[in-house]
Protein backbone atom coordinates (compact mmCIF):
# COMPACT_ATOMS: atom_id res chain seq x y z
CA UNK A 1 0.00 0.00 0.00
CA UNK A 2 1.16 3.78 -1.04
CA UNK A 3 0.98 6.69 0.04
CA UNK A 4 1.67 9.62 -1.78
CA UNK A 5 2.95 12.97 -0.45
CA UNK A 6 -0.31 14.69 -0.61
CA UNK A 7 -2.10 12.33 1.28
CA UNK A 8 0.66 12.39 3.78
CA UNK A 9 0.22 15.84 4.24
CA UNK A 10 -3.39 15.45 4.31
CA UNK A 11 -2.88 12.50 6.92
CA UNK A 12 -0.68 14.21 9.13
CA UNK A 13 -2.93 17.81 9.43
CA UNK A 14 -6.28 15.19 9.87
CA UNK A 15 -4.13 14.23 12.86
CA UNK A 16 -3.30 17.10 14.08
CA UNK A 17 -6.60 18.29 14.32
CA UNK A 18 -8.23 15.05 15.92
CA UNK A 19 -5.17 15.72 18.48
CA UNK A 20 -6.25 19.47 18.87
CA UNK A 21 -9.98 18.91 18.91
CA UNK A 22 -9.32 15.87 21.93
CA UNK A 23 -7.42 18.02 24.15
CA UNK A 24 -9.73 20.94 23.79
CA UNK A 25 -12.38 17.98 24.69
CA UNK A 26 -10.41 17.49 28.00
CA UNK A 27 -9.30 20.57 28.83
CA UNK A 28 -12.02 21.76 31.99
CA UNK A 29 -13.87 24.79 30.61
CA UNK A 30 -13.90 28.26 32.39
CA UNK A 31 -16.51 27.36 34.70
CA UNK A 32 -14.70 24.25 36.18
CA UNK A 33 -11.85 26.39 36.39
CA UNK A 34 -14.04 29.05 38.38
CA UNK A 35 -14.46 26.56 40.75
CA UNK A 36 -11.50 25.24 41.63
CA UNK A 37 -9.06 28.09 40.93
CA UNK A 38 -6.51 28.72 43.89
CA UNK A 39 -4.33 31.91 44.74
CA UNK A 40 -0.47 31.74 44.01
CA UNK A 41 2.00 32.03 46.27
CA UNK A 42 3.66 35.39 45.85
CA UNK A 43 4.41 36.86 49.39
CA UNK A 44 7.31 34.11 50.03
CA UNK A 45 9.51 35.24 47.02
CA UNK A 46 10.85 38.04 48.39
CA UNK A 47 11.77 39.76 44.82
CA UNK A 48 8.13 39.72 43.56
CA UNK A 49 7.22 40.65 47.27
CA UNK A 50 9.17 43.64 47.13
CA UNK A 51 8.32 44.67 42.96
CA UNK A 52 4.94 44.80 43.57
CA UNK A 53 4.58 45.98 47.22
CA UNK A 54 7.13 48.63 46.86
CA UNK A 55 9.02 48.93 43.53
CA UNK A 56 5.93 49.64 41.42
CA UNK A 57 4.16 51.49 44.05
CA UNK A 58 2.82 55.17 42.70
CA UNK A 59 2.22 56.82 46.28
CA UNK A 60 1.53 59.90 44.59
CA UNK A 61 -0.58 59.31 41.70
CA UNK A 62 -2.71 57.10 44.59
CA UNK A 63 -3.08 60.33 46.48
CA UNK A 64 -3.65 62.35 43.68
CA UNK A 65 -6.87 59.82 42.89
CA UNK A 66 -7.68 60.09 46.93
CA UNK A 67 -8.29 64.08 46.37
CA UNK A 68 -9.62 63.95 42.58
CA UNK A 69 -12.42 61.79 44.18
CA UNK A 70 -12.70 63.86 47.46
CA UNK A 71 -15.61 66.02 46.51
CA UNK A 72 -19.03 66.37 47.31
CA UNK A 73 -20.89 63.64 44.79
CA UNK A 74 -24.31 62.57 45.95
CA UNK A 75 -26.23 61.06 42.96
CA UNK A 76 -27.59 63.41 40.57
CA UNK A 77 -24.97 66.25 41.61
CA UNK A 78 -21.95 67.91 39.28
CA UNK A 79 -19.49 65.56 41.69
CA UNK A 80 -20.58 62.56 40.99
CA UNK A 81 -20.32 63.39 37.23
CA UNK A 82 -16.57 64.37 38.29
CA UNK A 83 -16.12 61.31 39.89
CA UNK A 84 -17.06 59.45 36.76
CA UNK A 85 -14.67 61.34 34.34
CA UNK A 86 -12.07 60.83 36.85
CA UNK A 87 -12.48 56.86 36.15
CA UNK A 88 -12.70 57.16 32.36
CA UNK A 89 -9.88 59.47 31.90
CA UNK A 90 -7.65 57.13 34.34
CA UNK A 91 -8.25 53.60 32.36
CA UNK A 92 -9.59 54.78 29.19
CA UNK A 93 -6.27 55.49 27.96
CA UNK A 94 -4.96 52.29 29.18
CA UNK A 95 -7.66 50.26 26.78
CA UNK A 96 -10.06 49.37 29.14
CA UNK A 97 -13.85 49.04 28.69
CA UNK A 98 -15.26 51.87 30.74
CA UNK A 99 -19.21 51.38 30.71
CA UNK A 100 -21.69 53.61 32.53
CA UNK A 101 -25.01 52.39 33.35
CA UNK A 102 -27.20 55.13 33.87
CA UNK A 103 -30.89 54.30 35.40
CA UNK A 104 -33.88 55.64 36.73
CA UNK A 105 -35.41 54.14 39.83
CA UNK A 106 -38.17 54.82 42.75
CA UNK A 107 -36.85 55.70 46.10
CA UNK A 108 -37.74 54.62 49.33
CA UNK A 109 -39.97 57.33 49.58
CA UNK A 110 -41.28 57.39 45.58
CA UNK A 111 -39.60 59.97 44.45
CA UNK A 112 -37.49 59.07 41.01
CA UNK A 113 -33.70 59.27 41.34
CA UNK A 114 -31.42 58.56 38.50
CA UNK A 115 -27.83 56.71 39.60
CA UNK A 116 -25.02 55.65 37.27
CA UNK A 117 -23.24 52.57 38.13
CA UNK A 118 -19.63 52.51 36.24
CA UNK A 119 -18.08 49.24 35.47
CA UNK A 120 -14.48 49.39 33.97
CA UNK A 121 -13.23 45.93 32.23
CA UNK A 122 -9.52 45.12 31.49
CA UNK A 123 -10.56 42.39 28.96
CA UNK A 124 -14.34 42.10 28.35
CA UNK A 125 -13.83 38.98 25.97
CA UNK A 126 -12.02 36.81 28.97
CA UNK A 127 -15.22 35.01 29.83
CA UNK A 128 -13.80 35.47 34.10
CA UNK A 129 -13.55 38.43 36.19
CA UNK A 130 -12.02 39.57 39.74
CA UNK A 131 -14.07 42.41 40.43
CA UNK A 132 -13.02 45.14 42.85
CA UNK A 133 -15.69 47.28 44.22
CA UNK A 134 -16.44 50.23 46.11
CA UNK A 135 -19.16 52.77 46.56
CA UNK A 136 -18.47 56.31 45.05
CA UNK A 137 -21.61 58.47 45.88
CA UNK A 138 -21.32 60.43 49.52
CA UNK A 139 -24.15 60.82 51.93
CA UNK A 140 -26.46 64.08 51.29
CA UNK A 141 -26.92 64.63 54.62
CA UNK A 142 -25.16 66.56 57.04
CA UNK A 143 -24.33 69.28 54.27
CA UNK A 144 -21.13 68.82 52.82
CA UNK A 145 -20.19 65.46 54.00
CA UNK A 146 -17.32 64.46 51.96
CA UNK A 147 -16.92 60.74 52.95
CA UNK A 148 -12.76 59.83 52.13
CA UNK A 149 -12.59 56.84 54.49
CA UNK A 150 -16.67 56.00 53.02
CA UNK A 151 -15.35 55.82 50.05
CA UNK A 152 -12.97 57.79 48.48
CA UNK A 153 -9.77 55.70 49.74
CA UNK A 154 -11.43 52.52 48.80
CA UNK A 155 -11.85 53.65 45.41
CA UNK A 156 -8.79 55.18 44.91
CA UNK A 157 -7.19 51.84 45.68
CA UNK A 158 -8.72 50.25 43.67
CA UNK A 159 -8.08 52.02 40.70
CA UNK A 160 -4.56 52.81 41.68
CA UNK A 161 -4.18 49.05 41.74
CA UNK A 162 -5.39 48.73 38.19
CA UNK A 163 -2.92 51.45 37.01
CA UNK A 164 0.56 49.61 38.92
CA UNK A 165 -0.65 46.17 37.48
CA UNK A 166 -1.92 46.87 34.09
CA UNK A 167 1.25 46.75 32.33
CA UNK A 168 2.43 43.91 34.45
CA UNK A 169 -1.00 42.11 33.31
CA UNK A 170 -0.70 42.78 29.72
CA UNK A 171 2.66 41.48 29.63
CA UNK A 172 1.57 37.88 30.58
CA UNK A 173 2.83 35.05 27.98
CA UNK A 174 0.07 32.84 29.23
CA UNK A 175 -3.36 34.14 28.33
CA UNK A 176 -5.88 34.05 31.40
CA UNK A 177 -9.60 33.61 31.74
CA UNK A 178 -9.72 36.30 34.00
CA UNK A 179 -9.73 39.65 33.67
CA UNK A 180 -9.66 42.20 36.30
CA UNK A 181 -13.08 44.42 36.59
CA UNK A 182 -13.77 47.84 38.80
CA UNK A 183 -17.47 48.34 40.01
CA UNK A 184 -18.33 51.70 41.07
CA UNK A 185 -21.73 51.66 43.06
CA UNK A 186 -24.04 54.58 42.79
CA UNK A 187 -26.40 54.76 45.48
CA UNK A 188 -25.18 53.18 47.97
CA UNK A 189 -25.62 55.78 51.16
CA UNK A 190 -29.61 56.55 52.23
CA UNK A 191 -30.77 59.21 50.56
CA UNK A 192 -33.17 60.65 53.22
CA UNK A 193 -32.80 61.12 57.20
CA UNK A 194 -34.54 58.63 59.60
CA UNK A 195 -34.99 56.08 57.41
CA UNK A 196 -33.85 52.18 57.44
CA UNK A 197 -30.86 51.04 55.45
CA UNK A 198 -31.22 48.46 52.60
CA UNK A 199 -34.72 49.74 51.69
CA UNK A 200 -33.11 53.12 51.53
CA UNK A 201 -29.32 52.70 50.10
CA UNK A 202 -27.77 50.39 47.66
CA UNK A 203 -29.29 51.24 44.62
CA UNK A 204 -26.56 50.77 42.35
CA UNK A 205 -26.02 47.24 43.59
CA UNK A 206 -29.34 46.42 43.65
CA UNK A 207 -29.94 47.32 40.06
CA UNK A 208 -26.70 45.67 39.19
CA UNK A 209 -27.36 42.17 41.11
CA UNK A 210 -30.57 42.10 39.43
CA UNK A 211 -29.38 42.67 35.78
CA UNK A 212 -25.99 40.66 35.73
CA UNK A 213 -28.58 37.80 36.99
CA UNK A 214 -31.22 38.09 33.86
CA UNK A 215 -28.07 38.91 31.40
CA UNK A 216 -27.26 35.74 29.91
CA UNK A 217 -23.34 35.12 28.85
CA UNK A 218 -21.48 33.07 25.69
CA UNK A 219 -18.07 32.91 25.91
CA UNK A 220 -16.31 34.53 22.79
CA UNK A 221 -13.62 32.08 20.97
CA UNK A 222 -10.63 31.86 23.31
CA UNK A 223 -8.00 29.52 24.65
CA UNK A 224 -11.35 28.46 26.98
CA UNK A 225 -14.80 26.52 26.72
CA UNK A 226 -18.01 26.95 27.99
CA UNK A 227 -20.17 24.11 29.45
CA UNK A 228 -24.13 24.93 28.85
CA UNK A 229 -25.51 28.46 29.79
CA UNK A 230 -24.01 31.02 31.87
CA UNK A 231 -24.99 34.59 33.18
CA UNK A 232 -22.88 37.67 33.85
CA UNK A 233 -23.43 37.15 37.46
CA UNK A 234 -21.82 33.64 36.88
CA UNK A 235 -18.60 35.44 35.57
CA UNK A 236 -17.59 36.95 38.42
CA UNK A 237 -14.85 34.79 40.55
CA UNK A 238 -14.96 37.22 43.52
CA UNK A 239 -16.56 40.26 44.44
CA UNK A 240 -13.86 42.12 46.92
CA UNK A 241 -15.97 44.83 48.02
CA UNK A 242 -13.68 47.61 49.89
CA UNK A 243 -15.60 49.87 52.15
CA UNK A 244 -14.86 52.08 55.15
CA UNK A 245 -10.23 52.60 54.28
CA UNK A 246 -8.45 55.36 55.40
CA UNK A 247 -8.62 55.21 59.17
CA UNK A 248 -6.12 55.05 61.93
CA UNK A 249 -5.40 51.72 63.14
CA UNK A 250 -8.35 49.98 61.11
CA UNK A 251 -9.42 46.44 62.44
CA UNK A 252 -10.46 44.12 59.41
CA UNK A 253 -12.47 41.33 60.77
CA UNK A 254 -12.15 37.41 59.11
CA UNK A 255 -15.25 36.34 58.93
CA UNK A 256 -16.51 32.82 59.04
CA UNK A 257 -17.64 31.12 55.70
CA UNK A 258 -20.69 29.94 55.84
CA UNK A 259 -20.61 26.96 53.40
CA UNK A 260 -17.48 25.53 55.48
CA UNK A 261 -17.17 27.19 58.91
CA UNK A 262 -13.94 27.97 58.72
CA UNK A 263 -12.07 31.27 58.64
CA UNK A 264 -12.49 32.73 55.23
CA UNK A 265 -9.42 31.30 52.90
CA UNK A 266 -9.14 35.24 51.59
CA UNK A 267 -9.39 36.85 54.48
CA UNK A 268 -6.33 34.38 55.71
CA UNK A 269 -4.38 35.15 52.97
CA UNK A 270 -4.96 38.89 53.57
CA UNK A 271 -3.06 38.49 57.15
CA UNK A 272 -0.90 36.16 55.31
CA UNK A 273 0.45 39.26 52.92
CA UNK A 274 0.27 42.14 55.63
CA UNK A 275 2.82 39.72 57.67
CA UNK A 276 4.76 39.33 54.49
CA UNK A 277 5.09 42.90 53.49
CA UNK A 278 5.61 43.97 57.59
CA UNK A 279 8.52 42.00 57.62
CA UNK A 280 10.32 44.21 54.80
CA UNK A 281 9.34 47.45 57.12
CA UNK A 282 11.69 47.89 60.21
CA UNK A 283 10.26 47.92 63.16
CA UNK A 284 6.57 47.69 61.84
CA UNK A 285 4.28 45.97 64.47
CA UNK A 286 1.44 47.01 63.35
CA UNK A 287 -1.86 44.90 62.45
CA UNK A 288 -4.78 45.25 60.98
CA UNK A 289 -5.88 41.91 59.15
CA UNK A 290 -6.62 38.93 61.23
CA UNK A 291 -6.21 35.12 60.84
CA UNK A 292 -8.71 34.50 63.49
CA UNK A 293 -12.70 34.44 62.95
CA UNK A 294 -15.31 33.77 65.26
CA UNK A 295 -18.48 35.75 63.56
CA UNK A 296 -20.30 35.38 60.35
CA UNK A 297 -20.62 38.65 58.45
CA UNK A 298 -24.09 40.19 59.24
CA UNK A 299 -22.99 43.96 58.12
CA UNK A 300 -25.54 44.94 55.08
CA UNK A 301 -23.86 46.27 52.01
CA UNK A 302 -23.05 46.53 48.37
CA UNK A 303 -22.04 42.60 48.17
CA UNK A 304 -25.23 41.62 50.40
CA UNK A 305 -27.72 42.31 46.49
CA UNK A 306 -25.19 39.81 44.75
CA UNK A 307 -25.62 37.26 47.31
CA UNK A 308 -29.06 37.53 47.61
CA UNK A 309 -29.25 36.75 43.70
CA UNK A 310 -26.39 33.91 43.59
CA UNK A 311 -22.85 35.62 43.55
CA UNK A 312 -20.14 32.66 44.05
CA UNK A 313 -17.96 34.54 46.69
CA UNK A 314 -17.79 37.89 47.95
CA UNK A 315 -14.60 39.36 50.33
CA UNK A 316 -16.23 41.99 51.99
CA UNK A 317 -13.72 44.18 53.32
CA UNK A 318 -14.64 47.06 55.85
CA UNK A 319 -13.17 48.41 59.17
CA UNK A 320 -14.97 46.91 62.31
CA UNK A 321 -15.55 48.79 64.29
CA UNK A 322 -16.76 51.42 62.20
CA UNK A 323 -13.99 54.52 62.08
CA UNK A 324 -14.81 57.09 64.55
CA UNK A 325 -15.55 60.10 61.79
CA UNK A 326 -17.83 57.46 60.37
CA UNK A 327 -20.82 59.94 59.09
CA UNK A 328 -19.76 63.10 60.35
CA UNK A 329 -18.47 66.38 58.54
CA UNK A 330 -15.11 64.86 59.96
CA UNK A 331 -14.40 62.28 57.57
CA UNK A 332 -12.27 64.49 55.23
CA UNK A 333 -8.52 64.67 53.60
CA UNK A 334 -7.49 66.87 57.32
CA UNK A 335 -8.50 63.31 59.32
CA UNK A 336 -7.06 60.63 56.74
CA UNK A 337 -4.58 58.17 57.76
CA UNK A 338 -2.32 58.23 54.57
CA UNK A 339 -0.01 55.21 55.95
CA UNK A 340 -2.74 53.16 56.99
CA UNK A 341 -4.06 53.48 53.47
CA UNK A 342 -0.94 53.07 51.70
CA UNK A 343 -0.19 49.80 53.67
CA UNK A 344 -3.70 48.60 52.21
CA UNK A 345 -2.86 49.43 49.17
CA UNK A 346 -0.06 47.19 49.11
CA UNK A 347 -1.49 44.33 50.68
CA UNK A 348 -4.51 44.54 47.76
CA UNK A 349 -2.26 44.74 45.08
CA UNK A 350 -0.25 41.77 46.15
CA UNK A 351 -3.38 40.04 46.98
CA UNK A 352 -4.78 40.77 43.25
CA UNK A 353 -1.23 39.29 41.84
CA UNK A 354 -1.94 36.21 43.57
CA UNK A 355 -5.20 35.68 42.37
CA UNK A 356 -4.46 36.71 38.66
CA UNK A 357 -1.37 34.10 38.96
CA UNK A 358 1.00 37.17 37.38
CA UNK A 359 4.38 35.84 36.56
CA UNK A 360 7.25 38.80 37.34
Amino acid sequence: FFLSPTMLVEAFFVALFLQLYASVLSDPCWQENQGNHQLADLRTNKTVLDFIAFGIEDESGFLELIQSILVLRPPESPGSAIVRDVIQTTLEPLGWLVEVDTFQTSSVIGEEVVFSNVVATQDPDKPRQLALACHYDSKTFPTGFLGATDSAVPCAIILNIATTLDRIIKMQEKESEISLQLIFFDGEEQLYENTMFGPDGLYGSKHMANKLTESSFTSNTGPWCQEGEATEMERIDLLVLLDLIGAPDPFFKNYIDEETGLCNPFSDELSEIEDAIAGEIPDDDKKYFHAYCWTVDDTMDDHTPFIEHGLRKALHVISDPFPEVWHTLDDDWEHLDLESSSRINRIFRLFVAEYLHLEI
